[in-house]
C-alpha cells in the first residue's frame, strides 16, 4: 500500500490546510459542505499528482497511479470502499453531480509524466495542460456552483491559463529533473536549444522565448476573464481568487525577467490574502446578484 494523502491516516482537511498551493487559498471562504468537498478533490489531484513525482520509476508510477484509479472507481460504483477517502469522494460525486470522466482526463495527464518529457508543439502541450489543468477546473466548478454553460468554457481557459504559469514558474525546477515543459517548436523559433533549458542559461533568446510564453498564458487569462458569466460571478468567486493571485504570480515572473532559474518566484501571502479578500469584497460582498445553488452537469 502507498503512503499517500488517500491512505494515509490523514483526513482531507489535513491534506488541504497543510499545503501552500494557491489552489488550496480559497478553500477557507466557501460554505463548509462546499469546503469540505474542495478538501476532498484537492486530496485525490494531491494524490495522483504524488504518484508520478514521487514514484522511483515510471512502472511504479502507474501502479500507484491504478490504485487511485481503483479508489476513484469504486467511489463512483458505490462498491468495494475500504477507505475513509473513498467514502469521503463516493459522498462529494454524489452530492455535486460531478462527472467521472474528469477525474479520469486528470489521471490520463498525470501519466503523461510518466512517458513524456517533450512536448514537440503547443497543441500537445496544451493537451497536456488540458488534463492537468482544465479537468480540474470542470470539478471544481461544479462544487462552487454555476448556471449558465460559459461556466466551462471560463473553467477551460482559466486552467489552461494557471498551468502555463505554473510551467513558467518551474522551467528550471523541471529542468533539475530532466523535464521540458516548453514546447520545442518555440525552443526552435527563438534559437534556444535543450541544453541551454538544462543548463539554465539565460540569455537575450531565452528572454524572448519567455516572453512569447508568458504572451500564450496572458491571452488565456484575458479569455477566461471575458468569458466569465455575470451571473455566476458570486459561486465561482474561488475561481476568480485563483484566477487574481495567478495572474500577480505570472506579473511577477516578467518584472523579474523570467529569471526562473535558481530560486522558486513566489507571491508572498500577504499579498495572496489581499488579493483574495479584494476578489471576495467585489464579487459576494458588493455583489447584488442573488447565489444559486443549482448545479446543472455539463452536457
Amino acid at each position: 500500500m502507498i503512503e499517500t494523502p488517500i491512505n494515509s491516516e490523514s483526513t482531507a482537511s489535513d491534506v488541504a490546510k497543510k499545503s501552500k498551493s494557491n489552489f488550496s487559498l480559497s478553500f477557507i471562504f466557501l460554505p463548509r459542505e462546499k469546503r469540505e468537498a474542495m478538501y476532498t478533490v484537492y486530496a485525490v489531484c494531491r494524490a495522483l499528482d504524488d504518484c508520478v513525482d514521487e514514484a522511483p520509476n515510471p512502472g511504479e508510477g502507474r501502479r500507484r497511479l491504478d490504485e487511485v484509479l481503483s479508489l476513484i472507481e469504486s467511489a463512483y460504483s458505490g462498491e468495494n470502499i475500504t477507505s475513509a477517502m473513498g467514502a469521503e469522494l463516493a459522498k462529494v460525486v454524489q452530492s455535486f453531480r460531478i462527472r467521472k470522466e474528469w477525474f479520469l482526463e486528470l489521471a490520463r495527464g498525470m501519466a503523461m509524466d510518466l512517458t513524456q518529457n517533450r512536448y514537440p508543439t503547443f497543441e500537445e502541450l496544451k493537451t497536456y495542460c488540458y488534463r492537468v489543468a482544465s479537468a480540474v477546473g470542470m470539478i471544481c466548478i461544479e462544487i462552487f456552483g454555476y448556471t449558465s454553460g460559459l461556466a466551462c468554457t471560463y473553467a477551460e481557459s482559466l486552467g489552461l491559463a494557471l498551468q502555463l504559469t505554473n510551467i513558467l514558474r518551474d522551467v528550471g525546477d523541471d529542468a533539475e529533473r530532466g523535464r521540458i515543459y516548453l514546447p520545442l517548436e518555440d525552443l526552435d523559433r527563438f534559437e534556444y536549444s535543450e541544453s541551454d533549458v538544462l543548463s539554465g542559461v539565460h540569455n537575450p533568446r531565452f528572454v524572448s522565448l519567455m516572453a512569447y510564453q508568458h504572451q500564450r498564458a496572458q491571452d488565456f487569462f484575458d479569455r477566461a476573464s471575458a468569458i466569465l458569466p455575470a451571473v455566476d460571478r458570486r459561486t465561482l468567486f474561488p475561481a476568480e481568487m485563483m484566477r487574481a493571485v495567478y495572474h500577480r504570480l505570472l506579473t511577477r515572473i516578467e518584472g523579474r525577467q523570467f529569471r526562473v532559474f535558481g530560486k522558486r518566484i513566489r507571491v508572498s501571502k500577504w499579498s495572496k490574502l489581499s488579493t483574495a479578500l479584494s476578489i471576495y469584497a467585489r464579487d459576494v460582498l458588493l455583489n447584488p446578484h442573488p447565489i444559486r445553488t443549482d448545479q446543472p452537469t455539463p452536457p
